[in-house]
């Protein structure tokens, strides 16, 4: 019965996990948020829970293999349609009568360039600066697409992937930092010298084609390749940090940070919703690509500041809080409890 009760509980936490996605894309205007992928994948993770590591590792190849195979197969396409524009725009020259082929490129590729004039780029930079309840219908149909599309087109080979080799780590005790700082480095050396390699290939390819579709779907190809090596990078940097002890203040913050991680995340949105959307200062299209690290950098400032002063005060973040109740069906403690001073009576 502990066996159910705790299957009852994992899947209702994600249930509740995939609402707050919906109302995170919807109505805190995230589009292309993440929880609603990480509830529906992790509704599929469960089945793989007893798997040994090894064989987790093997899916996870599978199925990253899987995606690069379709990613290539998306770059096929892609390149028979620029050759098939490029045809039509010969037989335009000439005179000639399109195929039936060729016109449905030609028309396709009007489509996409008129969507990314600067006309439509100042339409859509005017629906985000109106009110919330526009915004929200504006951006419906894109979350719309995203969560529908998505979750078969990209989720599956890289997000479950990921879920399944995070496994795999934890039970080989690698994410507990209880490895070797050389095990590590060799980690972080070898994860960044690999995924730094692909990365710099993807954009040389896109650069050097001047950032055509063609090139773009090119790069495309070993996208989940960079990110599985980058993210084992990432974690042997980040166990060394960790087994380090320096910097401990600012570990302490970091700490604080992931605990209260489903607050801050949607904290991200509803801050963005009010600099740049018309609900607040509507400056949605008028920062440089450099200035919106400032806005990045502040809210990272603030929630390091933020998060350890309020877990001095409460035992969880307010969604972590919300999250927990509503998953084992029990009203969470909340506030913790004053501490008085001990008496200072004289003797």
């Amino acid at each position: 019965m502990r066996g159910i009760k705790a299957a009852d509980i994992y899947f209702r936490r994600l249930m509740y996990l995939l609402v707050f996605g919906l109302i995170h894309g919807y109505l805190l205007l995230w589009v292309g948020e993440i929880l609603y992928q990480y509830a529906l994948m992790g509704f599929l993770v469960y089945s793989f829970r007893q798997m040994a590591p090894k064989r987790l590792i093997a899916v996870a190849i599978l199925l990253i293999s899987i995606g690069t195979f379709w990613n290539y197969m998306d770059y096929k396409d892609t390149k028979k349609f620029v050759a098939n524009v490029e045809e039509a725009a010969v037989y335009k020259v000439e005179g000639k009568e399109l195929t039936k082929e060729l016109k449905g490129a030609s028309e396709r590729w009007e489509k996409r360039e008129e969507d990314r004039s600067p006309k439509a780029i100042a339409e859509y930079n005017a629906e985000m600066h109106k009110g919330y309840f526009s915004v929200v219908a504006f951006l419906a149909p894109i979350n719309f697409e995203f969560d529908t599309i998505w979750p078969y087109r990209g989720d599956v080979w890289d997000v479950l992937s990921m879920m399944l080799i995070g496994i795999a780590l934890f039970r080989w005790k690698i994410l507990s930092g209880e490895k070797s700082f050389s095990f590590y480095g060799s980690m972080a050396l070898i994860g960044y010298a690999l995924g730094l390699a692909i990365n710099y290939y993807e954009v040389k390819t896109v650069l050097d084609a001047e950032f055509s579709l063609l090139a773009f779907s090119k790069s495309n190809i070993t996208y989940y390749w960079g990110r599985l090596f980058i993210s084992f990078g990432h974690v042997g940097a980040i166990m060394i940090f960790c087994k380090s002890g320096i910097l401990s203040g600012f570990q302490q913050s970091m700490a604080a940070v992931g605990k209260m991680a489903l607050t801050n995340y949607m904290m991200h949105s509803v801050i963005c919703m009010f600099i740049f959307t018309g609900v607040g200062f509507g400056m949605f299209g008028k920062l440089q690509r450099y200035e919106l690290l400032y806005v990045v950098f502040s809210i990272w400032i603030f929630q390091l500041i933020l998060s350890p002063i309020w877990l001095k005060y409460f035992y969880f973040g307010p969604m972590e809080w919300l999250w927990r109740s509503l998953s084992y069906q029990k009203r969470q403690l909340f506030k913790r409890p004053k501490i008085s001073p001990p008496s200072l009576a004289v003797q």
